[in-house]
């Protein structure tokens, strides 16, 4: 009976521990649904990384794009920012406690036709020609795949 309890006990311990990573992590999971929503379905496939510097008060300072992103990829990213969930990503970073970091957040788009992933390159670590430095905190990466279809049709 005793290693039932401590079975027991083992597993709320656990799930408790789960339910406490949920809390802290969901409002960063807003924050990628409202990235995904605001940017333009991209045809091309990109491979980029998305730096938010977070201050010494615990505020984000900047949120820029790795110098691998290409100029239309870049100009539809600063486009679509301010529909970004700041009140999500700022409850992230709240709840955290983080102050004076960056958060390195990889983003792909694949082409589902073609199942080559979108090549490395090594400006994913260089922001604004220089290479990254500093504390940070790589976060999951947000993905999406996009699919082109063809169609025929027949002259009459």
């Amino acid at each position: 009976m005793k290693n039932l309890t401590n079975a027991l006990i083992a597993v709320l311990c656990l799930f408790n521990l789960h339910a406490h990573a949920q809390q802290y992590d969901a409002p960063i999971y807003e924050f990628y649904g409202s990235v995904t929503k605001a940017l333009p379905v991209s045809y091309k496939p990109v491979a980029v990384m998305i730096k938010i510097d977070v201050d010494h008060a615990g505020k984000v300072a900047d949120i820029t794009l790795s110098d691998s992103a290409q100029p239309d990829f870049r100009r539809q990213f600063e486009a679509a920012k301010k529909a970004f969930n700041m009140e999500a990503l700022n409850r992230y970073i709240n709840l955290n406690k983080l102050k004076h970091t960056s958060f390195l957040i990889p983003y792909y788009v694949t082409n589902a036709n073609n199942k080559s992933k979108p090549q490395t390159d090594p400006l994913l670590t260089k922001f604004k020609g220089k290479e990254f430095k500093g504390k940070v905190r790589v976060l999951r990466p947000i993905s999406s795949t996009y699919a082109i279809t063809t169609t025929t049709t027949k002259a009459l």
